[in-house]
């Protein structure tokens, strides 16, 4: 759901309604998302006038639908960003494909985010070549947008 209409929803909907947790959950991921989004924007546009910055870019590769969170165009090159904004320690298990966050005394996992931006260079090559774009090197990287983060490998 897009955010306007789950910041409505949210402010809208009384706490007694059977889904209003599941919403109050959407609605604050979807709000530490966008704060960390806008995290990484502002020291984004220090860059010169020489990248183009795209913000959530939402693409077709000719297979399925994919999103970056910020794509950095240059002539010589293609930078996409995935931006993650957590709250406790960050635990990076490489061998198990995996993050994991301690937060208070829950563990919770998450998928690799090196992966996930591996995947979307993938992807974003193959938009490329169906639109017959000249091959330019992809790189990627993840910013955690939080700035005080505690990170474990």
């Amino acid at each position: 759901m897009p955010q306007m209409q789950l910041t409505t929803l949210y402010k809208r909907l009384p706490c007694e309604h059977p889904l209003f947790s599941e919403i109050e959950s959407e609605f604050l991921k979807q709000s530490a998302g966008q704060y960390g989004e806008n995290t990484v924007n502002h020291f984004l546009h220090y860059l010169s006038t020489d990248y183009l910055i795209l913000k959530d870019l939402h693409l077709f590769d000719g297979h399925t639908h994919f999103q970056l969170d910020f794509l950095v165009i240059s002539e010589s090159f293609l930078l996409i960003i995935e931006v993650k904004n957590f709250k406790g320690e960050l635990i990076f298990d490489f061998d198990n494909s995996q993050l994991l966050r301690r937060l208070s005394e829950t563990l919770d996992v998450f998928p690799d985010p090196f992966l996930q931006v591996e995947h979307q260079k993938v992807q974003l090559a193959q938009w490329l070549d169906l639109y017959k774009f000249r091959e330019i090197p992809i790189y990627s990287f993840v910013a955690i947008a939080t700035l005080k983060q505690k990170l474990k490998r």
